[in-house]
């Protein structure tokens, strides 16, 4: 991941969290459920070069790939390869920046190398951020419709 490559999406939201809280999160696999689409669940030892998983709580795959930066509380970024997908020729990448801002954390969704059959990921990571803000700040999860 170069510096000076430009992400193909942005989101940021502010939330009333601490940065650990918000790791904790992105990380953990039994938070991740009550967010991420499909109810899925992570699992990956989060050390730079290993494999992580998304897996549904049908039980599918969902979304494989490898981590490409991991500091605890500030930066995760991962390559992202939807299951359904066969593997393209260069991998898109999504990067988690956490900044603390006083009460709140600012996070940060950036996407790179998203192609025309992963343009779904800008309502995807709006849903998903929505969700986590709700989560971590009610404790509630909330129920989106599917467009």
């Amino acid at each position: 991941m170069s510096a000076s490559e430009k992400p193909d999406f942005v989101l940021e939201t502010y939330i009333k969290t601490t940065p650990e809280k918000l790791w904790n999160a992105l990380t953990d696999g039994e938070i991740t459920k009550h967010y991420f689409q499909g109810d899925a669940s992570i699992d990956s030892s989060f050390e730079v070069g290993d494999g992580y998983q998304y897996t549904a709580a049908s039980g599918d795959p969902m979304l494989v790939g490898e981590i490409l930066e991991a500091n605890p509380y500030t930066r995760l970024a991962m390559t992202f390869l939807p299951t359904f997908m066969e593997r393209p020729e260069k991998l898109s990448h999504n990067l988690y920046e956490i900044e603390e801002l006083a009460e709140v954390c600012k996070l940060t969704i950036s996407h790179f190398g998203v192609t025309p059959e992963l343009a779904s990921v800008r309502n995807g990571w709006a849903r998903i951020a929505a969700r986590l803000k709700t989560f971590l700040e009610t404790g509630q999860t909330l129920s989106l419709a599917e467009a």
